[in-house]
């Protein structure tokens, strides 16, 4: 790790790290997310640089001949993946219950450790990292996209007079798959309707964009004045 270094080791050291921050970045970037390919190489190569300055402070010091000295350059490095807390922590945002992000934040980590290691001479092991992350962010990707998962989201309801009750509303929400964590209830004799808010819980595939069927078959029921979904 801390072997003399010459031109075309720091060359090679930094041409892998940068290639590695170019493959991480463009998955990254081919989905819209908020590090992309500019982002993740450029934390993938300051890594990398920080590892070669370590090595570099490393072998011009004179604490490895000194008995009783000890240098601890890795403080540098470490200070790096402290420093990438912030990073990740800006990448990742929370809206209601949708949290975004964090798979961006966690590609910046592991981008920074790749470049530890390349700046670091363990070229091997980061280009095994490398692939385990490749194959983390493509294919598994595809895997998951088609997996389906639980969402939640809530429904709004707003028939006239007594077109609609609540048990038949509830009955027809289960029948369909939907599981009731909140209700709220209405009832206007004076303006002759009621209405009901839910929110609810199911399983679908992510990709999945429509609103259950039960929705739209409450949306034509006779009397039905209002249907809101909002995902």
């Amino acid at each position: 790790m801390y072997g003399k270094l010459d031109g075309q080791e720091i060359v090679l050291r930094l041409g892998l790290a940068v290639l590695a921050g170019i493959v991480l970045g463009l998955n990254r970037g081919a989905r819209e997310r908020p590090a992309g390919l500019r982002t993740t190489l450029l934390v993938c190569t300051a890594a990398a640089l920080a590892m070669l300055q370590a090595s570099v402070i490393w072998t011009g010091s004179v604490a490895p001949s000194v008995p009783g000295v000890t240098g601890d350059v890795l403080r540098l490095p470490l200070g790096v993946l402290s420093g990438m807390g912030f990073i990740g922590g800006g990448a990742i945002f929370r809206r209601g219950d949708l949290v975004r992000g964090v798979t961006t934040a966690a590609t910046l980590w592991f981008a920074t450790v790749v470049g530890l290691c390349m700046g670091g001479g363990q070229l091997l092991l980061g280009m095994i990292g490398l692939g385990i992350g490749l194959a983390v962010l493509w294919p598994l990707h595809w895997i998951e996209d088609r997996m389906p998962s639980y969402r939640t989201s809530s429904l709004t309801v707003v028939t006239e007079g007594d077109a609609l009750g609540d048990a038949e509303l509830r009955r027809r929400l289960t029948d369909a798959g939907l599981a009731i964590t909140a209700w709220t209830a209405m009832h206007e004799p004076a303006a002759g309707r009621q209405s009901w808010t839910c929110r609810l819980t199911y399983r679908s595939h992510p990709m999945e964009l429509r609103a259950p069927p039960v929705v739209d078959e409450l949306a034509r029921r006779p009397g039905t004045l209002q249907v809101r979904w909002q995902a």
